[in-house]
């Protein structure tokens, strides 16, 4: 990590003044009927909002975006390989190879090409959700008006996704299986399914929790009183992430516990951050999506904010 003194910082002020929105609102979400399931799948790290802060919950979700909705949940590691020669190169490519090698994806329903950026279908779906769940109620029945419709291939799963209470269909007694999704739609499948696994809680996260109310100003030591005054300052300046603004305040003389203090209140967003560091790399120096993802979890970020920073610059 490349620690700093104060004056020094000063001299690269020009290379860090980009501003990114916060995705933790998603006020495009209040009162959705799928608010709680789209907060809840956000909350557990397995999609983000967009670098605007909103969700866009009725924009259509594509096959890549899905499987990395399925990656995030199961918490795999990105898989070498390509088994699609579409997917080789893709931002995807690395989690839906996991996918494939943990058996959610049934590429026997799949030609010679996957279609990453194609929207994903509500069959493919109900595929894909059915394959991440242990066991099944061998159900075939299939109560929708256009069960015709649905793919030979995808019945089973289909049924089964009804059987297990993941789809349920729209009220003019349809499923739709050729259409797409919307990310709302994947949001409440994606759950149910998680639910059912018993990878999430069954309660439902209505609304952001309350955050930690700050310490009233006699109960600071003057230490950390001191320390969140630096950590103020530097991050009025330039971009940093948690451990790495620990870190620095560490380098500056203050204790370890003063420096948590700080970072632990300073009010800053660690996703911002991330997404106002990438700026900087790129101001002065270029990166592949991979390599800018590295140099920022090389400076202390999460993969995920790492990800929301790479997403935020446009890659």
């Amino acid at each position: 990590m490349f620690l700093i003194k104060r004056f020094t910082v000063v001299v690269l002020l020009i290379l860090f003044t980009a501003s990114v929105a916060g995705a933790a609102a998603l006020p495009d979400v209040a009162d959705h009927w799928a608010e709680g399931e789209i907060r809840q799948l956000v909350g557990i790290g397995a999609i983000t909002g967009y670098p605007d802060g909103t969700y866009k919950p009725e924009d259509t979700i594509t096959r890549a975006e899905f499987s990395s909705v399925m990656w995030g949940a199961l918490g795999l590691h990105e898989a070498e390989g390509a088994m699609f020669p579409d997917t080789d190169g893709h931002w995807g490519q690395g989690r839906i190879e996991a996918l494939i090698q943990d058996g959610i994806i049934d590429t026997e329903l799949f030609e010679q090409h996957y279609g990453p950026d194609d929207p994903i279908t509500r069959e493919e779906i109900a595929m894909m959700t059915v394959r991440m769940l242990d066991g099944g109620t061998g159900t075939t029945d299939i109560p929708f008006t256009d069960a015709g419709e649905i793919g030979t291939g995808f019945r089973k799963y289909v049924a089964e996704a009804y059987g297990q209470g993941i789809i349920t269909g729209y009220p003019d007694d349809t499923f739709r299986p050729s259409g797409t999704a919307t990310r709302a739609e994947a949001a409440v499948m994606a759950i149910r399914t998680l639910r059912i696994a018993d990878l999430v809680d069954e309660e439902v996260i209505e609304e952001e929790p309350e955050p930690e109310p700050e310490p009233e100003p006699d109960e600071q030591t003057l230490g950390e009183k001191n320390a969140l005054s630096s950590a103020l300052d530097y991050l009025d300046i330039m971009a940093f992430s948690y451990s790495g603004l620990v870190e620095q305040l560490e380098f500056e003389g203050y204790t370890h516990e003063e420096a948590v203090y700080a970072a632990d209140n300073c009010g800053a967003d660690w996703n911002e951050q991330a997404a106002l560091k990438a700026e900087s790399y790129l101001d002065i120096m270029s990166f592949s999506r991979e390599g800018l993802i590295d140099q920022l979890e090389f400076e202390g970020f999460t993969r995920q904010q790492a990800e929301y920073g790479v997403q935020a610059v446009g890659y």
